[in-house]
């Protein structure tokens, strides 16, 4: 049986468990930055350009939700000469990502790495 402060601790680490998951799906809740996430999870590394014709917006649109992607830290980007390329940078969102969109990937055949079908 816990303690009362050992309880109250267990609680409060579950309080901001929750918050930082509810900011989290809070994120994924829109699905332009989704569409981006599994692009980017399918991809590895794609460019801001080819984004947006991935997803038929302006890139304006979808350069602003990358801005927020990289400003909450779940991407990182690189800059190629006049490009910039984004990636997943959170180990976390990887997971949730490959769980969201596992059967529909796996049954188009768009998880080509092993290393992404084995969780490595």
């Amino acid at each position: 049986m816990l303690k009362e402060n050992e309880s109250n601790i267990a609680c409060n680490n579950l309080k901001s468990t929750c918050k930082e998951n509810a900011r989290l799906f809070k994120i994924l809740s829109n699905p332009t930055r989704l569409e981006i996430l599994c692009h980017l999870l399918i991809y590895k590394e794609v460019c801001v350009k080819n984004l947006s014709e991935f997803l038929g917006r302006r890139q304006p649109n979808v350069s602003q939700n990358l801005a927020l992607l990289r400003n909450t830290g779940m991407v990182d980007f690189v800059r190629k000469d006049n490009r910039i390329c984004y990636s997943l940078k959170d180990k976390k969102l990887i997971g949730i990502l490959k769980i969201l969109a596992s059967e529909k990937l796996e049954e188009d055949d768009l998880l080509y790495s092993p290393s992404l079908r084995e969780g490595g």
